[in-house]
């Protein structure tokens, strides 16, 4: 019986993991694929001979062809408007991915989606919040509840570092140094580097972790940022 494409993309992301991978980079890439499966899904689960450079095709031209957005996020509610060109251009470069992936391992004798042009890209405008736009989030957090406390103490930490979402989930308490006032980010690629903060910010994280951090829900768990019940804060919570 003919492998199908589920497992397949199974066994791309185990590679994935092996090579180091975060686990934000694999999940990203297992949803993008598992997307295109679906899309292959035809009363059964699609199989390697499915896998094809014309249904590549159909898939992105499906998603160039989406009016909502958010359609299969487990969290935000669904947006009317159609898919950016940033997000059909990480379909395209997780198939390319997949294709070469296949490929390496010997399922394919040439790389299925070679010729499976990434859309342009436009050159977005930063966005750049104004001191009253700022004020106004900040003034809109209730500092007096576990959410409201760990939500001030990362929007100020946000505000001043500049670190990604992704990095604050990821910071720890040994990488947080209260009084030189700063904190040690891990960011892409295991890169290492310093982002200081203010003191107002300080303020919000010491209240934050002696009023609110809850008992992590083992000693091994040293995340400055925890859920109600002890477990390391994730993208997708915060």
């Amino acid at each position: 019986m003919e492998i199908t494409l589920p497992t397949l993309i199974d066994l791309f992301s185990a590679t994935k993991q092996t090579e180091g991978k975060s686990n934000r980079t694999i999940e990203w890439y297992k949803a993008k694929l598992t997307h295109f499966a679906d899309f292959l899904k035809n009363g059964e689960e699609a199989r390697l001979a499915d896998v094809t450079l014309d249904t590549a095709r159909a898939f992105v031209a499906s998603l160039q062809a989406r009016t909502c957005r958010f359609r299969d996020h487990p969290y935000r509610p669904i947006e009317e408007g159609g898919l950016s060109s940033y997000t059909i251009h990480g379909y395209v470069r997780t198939l390319k991915a997949f294709s070469s992936w296949l490929l390496e391992e010997g399922f394919t004798s040439k790389p299925i989606f070679a010729r499976l042009k990434r859309p342009k890209l436009g050159k977005p405008m930063i966005q750049i919040l104004s001191d009253q736009e700022i004020n106004s989030i900040v003034n809109a957090i209730n500092p007096n509840s576990f959410l409201g406390g760990r939500m001030y103490a990362i929007v100020l930490l946000l505000l001043d570092t500049g670190i990604r979402a992704s990095e604050c989930c990821n910071l720890t308490l040994g990488n947080t140094h209260m009084d030189e006032g700063y904190i040690k980010v891990l960011g892409k690629g295991s890169k290492e580097r310093i982002a200081p903060f203010g003191g107002t910010t300080k303020k919000a994280l010491i209240r934050y972790i002696i009023a609110w951090r809850p008992e992590p829900e083992h000693d091994l768990i040293d995340s400055l940022f925890l859920s109600p019940q002890g477990k390391p804060l994730t993208y997708s919570g915060l």
